[in-house]
């Protein structure tokens, strides 16, 4: 006789795109997430994505300014370029098989992250964290070549993937405006958006996470909306 075996609480997908100029900021973020561990019952696979500004005509003025910026520390103790998918869970943090091209702002690679998540990490309750550039209504998930996903596709990669969200982070600017709150209404139970500019690598993940143990879906997006509250004042928490 097959056992079905039970599901858990929560899985925690996290698209981390620094694939430009955000790379070292969205790493930091990443090791702030090995550090809070996984919460009880769940499990949290990350997409990292490692690149930098590439001369391309749509970023000229981000690659100059770049180039008069020092450059930050490496957050991981081995520097890379590409592309790594990860998993917390309670037995730890793990390297998975998968895509090493740096292409996030390609909606394929967003809807089969999500597909994945759902397939491997099956959950009773499911939460989806960008962590990005974020330019409202235009879009987000700039790349180092200067491509960013248009907010419909954003939306159409959710739902092909098959996913019902319980909370849909964006940490990334400007994703509060009203337009794009619009263009993302019913993409989750609970959507927590800034429409502002936000800084880049403040979120406390190791300190949120613990948090996060035996909440329901109100509990969850209330704990990330204080955390980001504390370090990145202007997040609001909706319920379309």
């Amino acid at each position: 006789m097959d056992i079905t075996p039970a599901r858990r609480n929560w899985t925690f997908l996290f698209y981390m795109n620094g694939d430009n100029d955000l790379r070292e900021h969205t790493s930091l973020d990443f090791v702030r997430l090995q550090q809070g561990g996984c919460p009880e019952d769940s499990a949290i696979v990350a997409q990292v994505y490692r690149g930098e500004e590439r001369w391309s005509w749509k970023n000229l003025g981000q690659k100059l300014a770049d180039l008069a910026s020092p450059a930050l520390p490496s957050a991981f103790q081995q520097d890379w370029r590409g592309c790594k998918t990860f998993v917390i869970d309670p037995q730890g943090c793990r390297e998975l098989s998968g895509p090493g091209r740096a292409l996030p702002s390609q909606p394929q690679a967003l809807q089969e992250f999500i597909e994945r998540g759902l397939r491997e990490y099956p959950a009773e309750n499911y939460a989806l964290v960008i962590d990005s550039h974020g330019y409202g209504a235009a879009g987000l998930l700039r790349d180092g070549d200067g491509r960013s996903m248009k907010l419909e596709d954003f939306r159409q990669s959710i739902e092909r993937s098959g996913v019902k969200l319980q909370l849909l982070v964006l940490q990334a600017c400007q994703m509060g405006q009203p337009a794009a709150l619009a263009g993302l209404a019913g993409c989750a139970d609970y959507l927590l958006t800034s429409p502002q500019k936000i800084p880049a690598g403040q979120a406390r993940y190791d300190q949120l996470l613990p948090k996060l143990n035996g909440q329901d879906a109100a509990g969850v997006a209330d704990a990330f909306h204080q955390s980001f509250h504390e370090t990145m004042p202007g997040f609001e928490l909706h319920q379309p």
